[in-house]
């Protein structure tokens, strides 16, 4: 089952997110991501075999949205590929200076 179709393993992946980003993942125990989740520990550990597996999930989840709203500015952009990326970075730009971005998290 995956984590679109598993909801306790997506709201553990949701937990993590917010913790995660508030807070980075080194400063981020399994303890309090089960406790944002409303689960026990043992439960996240069936879902995922370790904190790095949790991250790896994390991770993957964060990058689809990103991706997709780069090949977004690259398609809505006119002119050849030299035109298209530099949408790609002035956009990132513009997203980099809102007040709350927070970097890679």
């Amino acid at each position: 089952m995956s984590e679109k179709t598993n909801p306790t393993r997506k709201r553990l992946v949701d937990a993590a997110t917010k913790l995660f980003y508030a807070e980075g993942i080194g400063r981020v125990s399994v303890d309090a991501v089960a406790e944002k989740a409303g689960l026990t520990k043992r439960t996240l550990y069936y879902h995922f075999k370790s904190k790095d597996d949790l991250i790896a999930a994390y991770l993957d989840g964060r990058d689809q949205p990103n991706l997709e709203q780069m090949a977004g500015w690259f398609d809505a952009a006119e002119g050849g590929a030299d035109k298209k990326v530099e949408a790609i970075f002035t956009n990132l730009a513009r997203v980099a200076r809102h007040p709350k971005w927070k970097g890679c998290g």
